[in-house]
């Protein structure tokens, strides 16, 4: 019973993934549908349109290519934050000899003056352990690393996804949270002021990127799951 709601909890948050990952997708797929000759079924459905669709390609691509970049973005972070909590809640629960490893949550808590110890965070209602979990950063592969790190043992992203593809996936990561920035923040310049391009080559890359993201969510969370089949205490309550 254990071990089908463990493998079912881990479906669940691929079929998750999956819905994230897409939100950014397709908008590369709509985009594409869009242009066919010359945005014809825009121009058909607003027939005001026509006529100026040299004028209204810029920021429609814009728009398209700025909103991809930004879901993406989001889409990775929730889905680590999501492992990471599900994996926080089964190592209280199956092994929790393992819970003073967690030292790099212990430090965020610390930061925040949330507990003193780990003991002390357990100890606190589950909605309030949440709470603090969802507030913790996945914006940065090399510190969500540390934190599953905690979990797996050390170098955990190199042993799941392998050491070339994780310096793929943290060099573009980093790329894509520079973009999604400073189109929030900065309404769509980098921090030196360049200006954020956006064109269809640009909405072409950043699917194929989406679809590295998705792969490598997925190869985790299998990689995560098999790590817990190892241990044959299951006590995890789903």
């Amino acid at each position: 019973m254990i071990r089908t709601s463990l493998e079912h909890l881990y479906a669940t948050m691929d079929q998750t993934c999956l819905v994230m990952i897409d939100r950014s997708m397709w908008f590369a797929k709509s985009f594409e549908a869009l242009k066919i000759d010359n945005f014809r079924c825009l121009v058909e459905q607003s027939s005001y349109l026509r006529g100026r669709e040299d004028e209204f390609r810029e920021p429609l691509t814009y728009a398209f290519s700025y909103a991809q970049r930004v879901f993406l973005c989001s889409a990775m972070e929730l889905c680590l934050l999501h492992h990471h909590q599900n994996s926080i809640a089964f190592l209280i629960q199956q092994l929790p000899q393992r819970s003073s490893s967690l030292t790099n949550l212990l430090k965020f808590l610390k930061r925040k003056n949330y507990a003193s110890t780990i003991d002390e965070w357990i100890a606190l209602d589950w909605d309030l352990q949440f709470q603090h979990l969802r507030e913790l950063s996945f914006s940065n592969l090399a510190a969500a690393g540390r934190l599953f790190d905690d979990i797996y043992g050390s170098n955990c992203f190199d042993r799941a996804w392998g050491a070339k593809t994780y310096a793929q996936l943290d060099s573009e990561y980093q790329k894509y949270q520079l973009l999604r920035n400073g189109i929030l923040h900065r309404g769509g310049e980098l921090n030196t002021g360049a200006k954020i391009t956006a064109n269809d080559d640009d909405i072409e890359t950043a699917f194929r990127d989406s679809e590295l993201f998705r792969d490598a969510i997925l190869a985790l969370s299998r990689w995560c799951y098999r790590w817990w089949q190892t241990h044959d205490r299951y006590s995890i309550v789903v």
